[in-house]
């Protein structure tokens, strides 16, 4: 029993000291993109398969955003997505159409995540802000959501409609 406990207590002090795998929070410099690992690792844990778009997202942190691009500004708050006072807001958009995310938390840790364009912002808390801009190249209906914790089970999304 004794070498047990004794072998255990090493495992478990090693395991609760090694770093967690998690955003820091900190911007990356202009013209890195973000979020991208982040998207990749979500949609292996949800056994999704990989779909890489013809053009990659990209942050717009310190760069010129294209004036034909469409913008969305969305929050993150209290399990949910709003915009312009709508919940869960419904995104539209035209195939090929440039699209650029605005995300802001006003309370919590969230962030913004759409699988089939291989986009997502940073995770982000209250008052702090994240980018990411990805051409919508295919029709259809797709589900963005907060990849945070079990926020996207609590009913954390939305849909975006590409025409």
């Amino acid at each position: 029993m004794k070498k047990s406990i004794f072998l255990a207590f090493p495992l478990l002090l090693l395991a609760a000291c090694a770093p967690a795998h998690a955003p820091t929070g900190v911007p990356a410099p202009a013209g890195e993109e973000v979020g991208m690992a982040h998207a990749e690792e979500a949609r292996e844990m949800e056994g999704a398969t990989q779909h890489e778009p013809e053009a990659p997202a990209e942050s717009s942190g310190g760069m010129a955003i294209d004036e034909s691009a469409t913008v969305f500004e969305l929050t993150g708050e209290n399990m949910k997505f709003m915009m312009e006072g709508k919940e869960a807001p419904e995104l539209r958009v035209k195939q090929g159409d440039t699209v650029v995310i605005r995300f802001t938390t006003t309370s919590g840790f969230h962030d913004w995540v759409l699988d089939e364009f291989n986009a997502a912002t940073d995770q982000v808390g209250t008052g702090d802000s994240s980018s990411v801009t990805f051409v919508a190249d295919k029709k259809g209906e797709f589900e963005y959501y907060c990849s945070v914790g079990n926020h996207r089970a609590m009913g954390m999304k939305g849909k975006l409609i590409v025409e």
